[in-house]
């Protein structure tokens, strides 16, 4: 017996992964061939649609031999079995399942039929069917069995009604005789109750059957959709429906479907094996990576560190969220010990794995505020409780680094104190005031200031006076930090030289706490 799919006709049913759809013509047909052909082609047409892999099955019935004389010249409408009526009324001729047959294999889909007793049996042999089926109410009929075993064909196998010991036998059956079969599981109620579903079952036949494919055999009713889903997210490989075509005078019973009920059953156990991935390893998806590099730690520089300096546990910090590209907090072992590229790490920037990435603004900020902190310990400058600065990034903050400065409002009455600190290796683009005259002196590092054109060194101690509407521009190599006292400060007074860069300082400026 195979170990890991089951051959139906065209098809090998794999036991992870994959989906056969197989419906039920049981008496649909009404016993008219014509309408048996009309169901063939919708549920043909729904298998296009869906793209989906079908087999249409047939049930046989040899009525002379199958039913008791008595039942069979005396059906009476109040007859004690409510079956006999109805098979007598359906009943069809070889040649007419012929035809639909026919019908099914012109359409790409599978045939495949239900015997109930011997003869019907030769009937599956003399149409070459690939598959048979056997019902649950057969699966102890051990004539019928040794019949179908005699047939060599795959089997499927319902068990409805059956306990453990008795499906045991039916799989001890065909293996003995190397019979490939799948077991269906079935509750054989008409419709069945959503509380007698008991659909652990497919889980517990693929445990215990671990080389079988199973399948599930549906009997609820039209609204209850989700059956089909528990089936599927349990590991049914072969979902079995009864169909049928409503019209003028043919209704469908309470477990039986229609085209758009077939449908939308389909539709419900495709979504379920695409919720499933069933038989697939886990999918590495870049939105799920995203969403969980985010909520992870990342690791930053605590220090800035110089290119090829090596880093330690103590430069380090673990901190949430993780930049894409970033080394994660699980990866801090690979980090400690490694030299530095050749670009340095500035204090609070992600420690990269290779490249730069678009980092945060909200930590791009927290490293600008971090080195203005040292510079200010290191010139050993205090601030007032609660100071608040302006970072300027007239070029926005993905180039602050090369253009910008850090502006820290001491006082601004009649007269304006304030700190400008700029970083190593920025420059603050050319610019005048109309309004306001201001004098620089530099307090620590040193830089240059160009100043209506022309260029002076600075360094601490040197003070520049600034006129008013005289252009001006300043930019330092190491570091720089100035002292600013000037007349009033009025927003939206600075005029760029790059009129690309606003007056007003809504965009270029973020104003955050030191």
């Amino acid at each position: 017996m195979s170990t890991v799919a089951f051959p139906f006709g065209p098809y090998t049913v794999a036991r992870e992964g994959g989906l056969l759809f197989l419906f039920d013509m049981a008496n649909s047909h009404q016993g008219s061939m014509e309408h048996g052909l009309k169901i063939i082609e919708a549920i043909a047409a729904i298998a296009r649609e869906k793209k989906i892999a079908a087999a249409i099955k047939f049930q046989f019935r040899q009525l002379k031999s199958f039913l008791h004389p008595g039942f069979l010249e005396a059906c009476l409408p109040n007859s004690s079995n409510k079956h006999t009526k109805r098979f007598l009324e359906t009943q069809l001729t070889f040649e007419d399942y012929q035809k639909m047959v026919e019908c099914v294999r012109k359409n790409g889909l599978t045939p495949f039929a239900t015997p109930f007793d011997e003869a019907s049996v030769d009937w599956c042999d003399r149409l070459d069917l690939p598959v048979i089926k056997v019902a649950s109410c057969s699966a102890d009929d051990w004539p019928l069995l040794r019949r179908i075993a005699e047939s060599k064909r795959p089997v499927v196998c319902s068990t409805g009604g059956l306990l453990l010991r008795q499906i045991d036998e039916v799989v001890s059956f065909f293996s003995r005789r190397e019979i490939p079969l799948a077991i269906m599981h079935c509750v054989g109620i008409y419709p069945v109750p959503w509380g007698y579903l008991q659909m652990d079952q497919v889980r517990q036949l693929r445990r215990r059957y671990g080389d079988l494919v199973i399948g599930y055999s549906a009997h609820e009713s039209e609204a209850d959709l989700d059956a089909v889903t528990l089936a599927v997210a349990s590991g049914a490989a072969l979902l079995e429906r009864h169909v049928g075509l409503p019209a003028e005078n043919i209704s469908l019973n309470s477990y039986s479907l229609g085209p758009e009920a077939v449908k939308r059953w389909v539709d419900s156990a495709l979504r379920a094996k695409i919720g499933m991935n069933i038989g697939k390893q886990r999918l590495e998806l870049e939105q799920e990576s995203k969403s969980m590099r985010e909520l992870k730690r990342g690791i930053y520089a605590r220090v800035e560190k110089k290119p090829g300096e090596y880093l330690s546990s103590e430069d380090l910090m673990l901190a949430m969220p993780c930049q894409s590209g970033q080394f994660h907090a699980g990866e801090l072992d690979e980090v400690v010990g490694l030299p530095v590229s050749h670009r340095g790490i500035e204090p609070m920037m992600p420690v990269m794995k290779n490249g730069t990435c678009e980092v945060a603004p909200e930590v791009q900020i927290s490293s600008i505020l971090e080195r203005v902190r040292l510079m200010l310990r290191e010139a050993k400058i205090a601030l007032p409780p609660g100071t608040r600065v302006e970072i300027s990034h007239p070029y926005g903050l993905e180039v602050v680094k090369k253009y910008g400065a850090v502006m820290i409002d001491i006082v601004n009455r009649e007269y304006c104190k304030k700190l400008i600190v700029q970083l190593a290796g920025q420059a603050h683009p050319r610019h005048k005031h109309v309004q306001k005259e201001e004098t620089f002196q530099v307090l620590a590092g040193e830089g240059e200031a160009e100043v209506d054109g022309k260029v002076s060194l600075l360094r601490p101690g040197d003070s520049i006076l600034i006129n008013r509407s005289v252009e001006h521009s300043f930019r330092t190599r190491t570091g720089m930090i100035m002292e600013e006292i000037s007349t009033t400060h009025i927003r939206g007074d600075s005029i760029y030289e790059d009129r690309n860069i606003p007056s007003n300082p809504v965009g270029r400026k973020t104003l955050v706490p030191i």
